[in-house]
């Protein structure tokens, strides 16, 4: 899915105007490592975690050619879209 930022981003010189996030090519050990990070950068287990805003971008991190850091990094609104669209996958529900 690509998603078209509202306003550019420029992260480590590069100027990001789209995001591709492509989740269904993720597998349960990219879930896996993406909780562990999570965890890793201060965040705590939610109940349930697949609802987790910092999770989700983590995982959104993962399917994406961009890191966790690109993705914190964009205007609050494209960010809760990448987020609302990763919850959205995996919940199986439309965002």
């Amino acid at each position: 899915m690509e998603i078209k930022l509202k306003k550019a981003i420029t992260f480590e010189g590069k100027e990001i105007k789209t995001i591709n996030l492509d989740l269904e090519g993720l597998t349960g050990e990219d879930m896996a490592q993406a909780e562990r990070e999570y965890f890793a950068t201060g965040g705590h287990p939610v109940v349930p975690l697949l609802t987790s805003s910092g999770f989700c971008a983590v995982l959104a991190s993962r399917a994406t050619d961009l890191p966790f850091e690109a993705i914190r990094a964009l205007p609050i609104k494209d960010c809760h879209r990448v987020v609302s669209e990763t919850q959205a996958f995996l919940l199986d529900t439309e965002s």
